[in-house]
């Protein structure tokens, strides 16, 4: 499928000057749809790394702050000179 496929046509390409091959330091298309085309799918996908990203993170801190809650919660009621007062007492 890939074996006719020639980089030089779809990629620009380094400058020579004088017989020295000055390197690119772009990767961009030649084309400007395709570089266009990439952009929005590469923007997309970031997008959606962060989306992920954010979530995964939501729910680590999640899991953490829940049982460190519930455990400073009842180290505060099993604390020495706690006197429990109820108002239906």
């Amino acid at each position: 499928m890939f074996a006719d496929f020639d980089e030089s046509e779809v990629f620009k390409r380094g400058k020579v000057y004088k017989g020295v091959y000055l390197l690119s330091l772009t990767n961009s298309f030649k084309e400007k749809h395709l570089e266009l085309s990439y952009q929005r799918y590469s923007h997309r996908q970031r997008q959606r790394s962060l989306i992920i990203v954010n979530l995964v993170d939501a729910v680590v801190k999640l899991a953490v702050c829940v049982p460190l809650s519930y455990c400073a919660i009842e180290v505060s009621f099993a604390a020495p000179g706690y006197a429990h007062h109820s108002r239906f007492d």
